[in-house]
């Protein structure tokens, strides 16, 4: 698959899902129900499709949120005042099996990684955080995330990865 033949494009109301599945149910629904672009529509989240030659081959689902951070972390950004750093939250991230382990994954984490630097232009985002189910954990970690000390809750293992500030990338 190439690259020019991949779109990413916002979750509208027209879509439609067909054939898509990426082997979990639960993944599957969030996206085939009205979930996704309800939470969406009222500000929630934002879901992004990953289209090949019109179809549905992805997706992935990310909101703003905040990280907890350890004393030592707060100690080397001169944080005393908070124990609280942005970041962006990937809620859902999903390859259609017919088109997993083809590099698709880490095509659409390094776009949303490219989009966090692009936010940092004008909005704080120190972290890509997210909550891994335990099959995934070596993907994310092949791809730079960390498992960090915020634990695990429903089976799920909370991973993150420094975003580089933009006027860094810069320099």
């Amino acid at each position: 698959m190439r690259l020019d033949d991949i779109e990413f494009t916002p979750l509208r109301a027209e879509h439609t899902f067909g054939g898509f599945s990426c082997g979990n149910i639960d993944i599957d629904r969030f996206l085939k129900s009205d979930q996704a672009y309800a939470e969406q529509f009222r500000g929630l989240s934002s879901t992004t499709l990953i289209l090949h030659r019109g179809i549905v081959i992805g997706f992935y689902t990310a909101r703003c949120t905040q990280i907890e951070i350890q004393m030592d972390e707060r100690t080397g950004l001169d944080m005393d005042y908070d124990k609280y750093v942005p970041a962006v939250e990937i809620t859902f991230l999903a390859v259609d099996t017919n088109y997993q382990r083809e590099g698709l994954g880490t095509l659409i984490l390094s776009n949303i990684i490219g989009e966090c630097i692009e936010l940092t232009k004008w909005v704080a985002v120190k972290y890509l955080f997210l909550w891994s189910v335990p099959e995934s954990i070596d993907f994310y970690e092949r791809n730079h995330f960390v498992e960090t000390d915020i634990g695990e809750t429903r089976n799920q293992i909370a991973m993150r990865l420094s975003i580089p500030y933009f006027q860094t990338l810069e320099n």
